[in-house]
């Protein structure tokens, strides 16, 4: 039962986020996060919900703001 949820879990992370956004967003200093999941999901048909693409966004050297209720992925 665990190994079948592990395998699961790698299935999810096969399509890495950093490679994702150097593809797809290379010149944007500023994107929507909701957009980034949007993209991924028609990429990856892999859906992710706002949270954990932001907790996979801030791993890579992107940090999230939020202003007024809309959250952003900034490159740092």
């Amino acid at each position: 039962m665990m190994r079948q949820e592990e395998d699961e879990k790698k299935g999810d992370d096969k399509y890495d986020i950093e490679r994702f956004l150097a593809k797809h967003f290379t010149t944007r200093e500023r994107i929507l996060l909701k957009d980034i999941v949007t993209k991924y999901e028609e990429v990856t048909s892999i859906h992710k919900t706002l949270v954990e693409m932001k907790e996979a966004v801030c791993k890579y050297g992107w940090k999230v703001t939020c202003v007024s209720k809309v959250y952003y992925a900034v490159r740092v």
